[in-house]
């Protein structure tokens, strides 16, 4: 199992900057007619970046998000040194023949690694300073028999199924939501309706919730919830939850 952060090691007064990058897509996805997928990466500073990309599966259990390595999707190039102003195409190789059906849920890991002279430690001087830029991008495979229900904007609203439970545990009342539909949640605007106002669990993004998983996040101050859930849906409408049970 591994465990992924940004790494920052501090302790001298000199740093390495990081690379201005540009990635895209931020939601690249396989579908169950693809083999591959195209993650571009743009050299936006003005030296040379090393870059190096992994890919982890990634599931979700007892509410945390968890990586490992794995061998189905593999990355081309996996180490690349981008010129500056120059762009980087990584090819993101799945056989059909190998996915299991359904979705299949990864993260792409892009580091950023240290030149030698810029991660160079100080003699006599303690440890120098070396930042590592980490970017993590989610990635969705879909797998599937020939002619099978393919994956479309109609079909996520269909399959849309979420809810909620209160849970008690020794830091405070969290919020559970649980996806027993077959594809990720992408949670987005969530907030309780109170009176007329969203009481927002988070702004902007929450988080990701993949099928057959759940994730909690702490219960607002001021919040029963019994309040109505509101979020925005895979359209781009806001969607409405009922009032979260108790567990």
């Amino acid at each position: 199992m591994t465990v992924l952060a940004a790494l920052a090691v501090t302790g001298a007064p000199s740093s390495l900057a990081a690379t201005p990058l540009l990635i895209w897509p931020v939601d690249p996805e396989i579908r169950q007619d693809q083999g591959s997928a195209a993650l571009w990466l743009e050299n936006r500073g003005d030296q040379p970046a090393m870059m190096q990309v992994r890919i982890f599966r990634w599931t979700q259990q007892n509410g945390e998000d968890r990586h490992e390595d794995q061998q189905d999707i593999l990355p081309s190039p996996p180490i690349m040194t981008i010129p500056p102003g120059a762009k980087q195409m990584v090819r993101l190789t799945s056989p059909l023949a190998a996915r299991p059906v359904g979705e299949s849920a990864y993260r792409i890991i892009v580091d950023e690694i240290p030149t030698s002279s810029g991660a160079d430690t100080q003699h006599q001087g303690g440890a120098g300073i070396r930042f590592q830029m980490r970017y993590s991008i989610p990635l969705f495979v879909h797998g599937g028999q020939p002619g099978g229900k393919r994956r479309t904007r109609e079909t996520d609203k269909e399959d849309f199924r979420l809810h909620c439970t209160l849970i008690d545990r020794p830091d405070g009342r969290r919020v559970r939501i649980t996806n027993s539909g077959a594809n990720h949640v992408r949670l987005t605007n969530v907030a309780f309706v109170v009176k007329g106002i969203d009481v927002p669990l988070a702004k902007g993004l929450l988080g990701y919730v993949l099928t057959g998983s759940s994730m909690s996040w702490p219960l607002p101050k001021g919040i029963s919830g019994q309040e109505p859930l509101t979020m925005t849906g895979p359209d781009g409408h806001r969607l409405t939850m009922t009032a979260c049970s108790n567990e």
